[in-house]
């Protein structure tokens, strides 16, 4: 339950952050995901701290770290798709 709070008061925190500097991305579906992976994988870290890189947390981990680059990348690819459109 921990992570889950920490992680909802991050991803809240950076919604708002992403409200306030980037007006037309901000409600977008991939920056939306990319900032739930972030939330969660902050949660993760904050509850476990370096515990996080062992066992099948390693593993959970891992997944998040890679959804989220994930996630950065196919938004930063369809920015600039539409802005050179």
């Amino acid at each position: 339950m921990r992570v889950l709070e920490l992680g909802a008061i991050f991803g809240i925190l950076m919604l708002l952050w992403d409200a306030v500097t980037e007006r037309k991305a901000f409600a977008g579906p991939l920056n939306l995901l990319a900032t739930a992976f972030a939330a969660f994988a902050f949660g993760m870290w904050m509850v476990f701290e370096w515990r996080v890189l062992h066992g099948g947390l390693a593993i959970l981990s891992a997944g998040v770290l890679l959804a989220l680059l994930a996630a950065g990348f196919i938004n930063r690819r369809s920015r600039k798709r539409a802005d050179h459109s």
